[in-house]
């Protein structure tokens, strides 16, 4: 089983299943056709040259007619691999080639091999070693020019090679049989060197393969790091502030737009691999250095806290630039630093400074304002109240919160003016104390004592007691009250 499998496995085309198998039968097709006229050339000549030497008794169709029909069909597939030459193939197409030409070399070395045996049998022995050198040598000339396709090359040695030489082995004549002798062995020989070149053969393809996958692959991952790039460079780009990195020499390994838009630097000269102090001189030049001298500068941003640890810096720039910078220092003494322009923002949060102090300032001074106006209103004898628009209660003087104090009343600013004549406020007796004791009804009382217009009126209370009240509108809609005791 093992034999019948090595045989077929000697006489088949290539599989097209598999990369290797793929690549081989299309390198095995593409030098056939630089190998095929040679090997229809040594046909032609070794034909003709037999034709050549025999004698006219002979039959012509030995002599003329089969070689003739040989030859047209060599010429008809010469033809046909001319016009393949600039094909190029699929596998598939190369393994279909293959096949056909493995059919074509059993035919035309069976045609040859018939040809030579009649030949031999019509022939004086004389011309029978030339005759079979000649044929033979066409033989080895065709087996060789198939040495890339196996299969073909040794169907041509079994076919046509072995026949002559077991023929002359097998002829009775000494020197005939030590012909055939040195024939197959020399069969022999070419077929242990066409098995090595082809083993080299496929060792190149497999080499080239491994290269064609390599190549492939480094070209994905060539792809694959230029999109990532293409995204960084996205991403960084697109961040609001500018991001620059630094080895440990000082170096800029990269740095975004922003970076360089934040200090006004030019993106044809700032480069990845340019140093630190290159840099700096740039800013200076431009005029987005830190308020500080270079050397200054240096001595600062060189200094051990600086570069080792974790800062959150804001810098003002000659410019008039605010720019805050986040540094974190990486492995290796290289670090990572944003810079962001927060001029505006710092202007903003200095003008909400600003104008925060001056309200609390405003505010501390319109307590003070309300605390001395309280205490001028307490040395006025009459209780004084003022009220807003809506008539409610803002402002009172101590004389006339003694007027509740005495009857247990609790004044709030904000209590409407009404509530506080009509004691509709929770715990007052205002209404109690008032009924009965005014010159006409409370009710009249009332509506005549909360209307906008000025106004006077005595009003008695608990225990005999009088007070006079008096109101005045002011000019911003509100009013001011007054009680008197009488």
């Amino acid at each position: 089983m093992d034999l019948l499998a090595r045989v077929r496995a000697a006489f088949a085309v290539g599989n097209t299943a598999d990369a290797l198998g793929r690549s081989l039968v299309v390198e095995q097709f593409r030098i056939l056709p630089k190998q095929v006229p040679v090997l229809y050339a040594v046909l032609l000549v070794d034909s003709i040259s037999v034709a050549l030497v025999l004698p006219q008794s002979v039959s012509a169709s030995l002599r003329l007619g089969l070689p003739a029909a040989l030859l047209a069909l060599c010429l008809l597939r010469l033809a046909q691999w001319i016009s393949l030459k600039t094909v190029d193939v699929t596998p598939e197409q190369a393994q279909r080639e293959l096949r056909r030409t493995r059919v074509v070399a059993v035919v035309l070395n069976a045609g040859f091999v018939f040809w030579i045996l009649a030949l031999f049998a019509t022939v004086d022995p004389g011309l029978r070693a030339p005759v079979a050198l000649l044929v033979f040598m066409g033989c080895i000339g065709t087996a060789y020019c198939l040495g890339s396709f196996p299969p073909a090359s040794l169907l041509t040695m079994l076919i046509a090679g072995t026949p002559i030489g077991t023929v002359l082995l097998f002829s009775g004549d000494g020197i005939m049989i030590s012909l055939g002798i040195n024939l197959l062995l020399l069969l022999v020989l070419l077929r242990r060197m066409i098995n090595t070149n082809f083993r080299s053969f496929v060792q190149l393809i497999q080499a080239h393969s491994r290269l064609t996958q390599e190549g492939d692959r480094a070209r994905a991952a060539e792809q694959t790091a230029t999109a990532v790039a293409e995204r960084f460079d996205r991403a960084l780009n697109n961040m609001s502030q500018g991001l620059c990195f630094f080895d440990e020499d000082q170096r800029l390994i990269v740095c975004n737009r922003q970076y360089l838009e934040v200090y006004d630097l030019d993106p044809e000269v700032v480069r990845p691999g340019m140093k630190l102090n290159d840099i700096v001189d740039l800013r200076y030049s431009v005029g987005s250095a830190p308020k500080m001298s270079k050397q200054d500068y240096l001595v600062w941003r060189n200094s051990v806290p600086v570069i080792a640890e974790n800062s959150d810096t804001t810098v003002e720039l000659t410019n008039g630039r605010i720019v805050r910078i986040r540094h974190r220092p990486m492995e290796g003494k290289g670090w990572v630093a944003t810079h962001e322009d927060i001029t505006e923002r710092h202007r903003t949060e200095m003008a909400l400074a600003e104008a925060k102090a001056a309200a609390e300032q405003a505010e501390a001074a319109a307590r003070a304002a309300h605390t001395h106006l309280t205490e001028a209103l307490d040395v006025v004898p009459e209780g004084l109240a003022l009220f807003d628009r809506d008539d409610r209660l803002v402002l009172w003087n101590r004389q006339y919160a003694e007027f509740y104090a005495a009857s247990h009343e609790a004044l709030a600013a904000g209590e409407p003016f009404e509530s506080i004549l009509r004691g509709d406020w929770p715990g007052s007796n205002i209404r109690r104390r008032l009924a009965g004791r005014m010159n006409g009804s409370p009710s009249a009382w009332l509506a005549m004592r909360c209307r906008d217009t000025p106004m006077n009126s005595i009003c008695l209370a608990t225990g005999g007691s009088g007070w006079r009240s008096g109101a005045r509108p002011t000019e911003a809609a509100s009013a001011s009250g007054s009680i008197s005791r009488i």
